[in-house]
């Protein structure tokens, strides 16, 4: 079956040439901040998609401080802060 699959076209970077992303639309994460209508927004990978609950009631008390309260996850399993204010970043 895999022999039956099309090749797929090289990356610019596997051939030879440089990457036409300027980081200008970057994933936000925890120390790059997303600007969104509601504020900023923060993007916090769970590695295997496991949380504990010390660690999500840590991250819901940074939530209810500085963002909207609430934990948002994300369809990748990760969560997500939003509402942020100014002084996250």
């Amino acid at each position: 079956m895999l022999a039956a699959m099309p090749d797929s076209a090289p990356s610019p970077l596997s051939a030879g040439g440089t990457s036409p992303r300027d980081g200008g639309d970057a994933c936000p994460g925890t120390l790059r901040l997303h600007r969104a209508d509601d504020g900023a927004l923060a993007r916090v990978r769970i590695p295997g998609g496991v949380l504990s609950v010390d660690r999500a009631e840590a991250l819901l008390a940074v939530a209810g401080r500085f963002g909207d309260g609430e934990l948002h996850l994300t369809s990748r399993g990760n969560v997500q802060l939003r509402g942020l204010d100014a002084e996250c970043g």
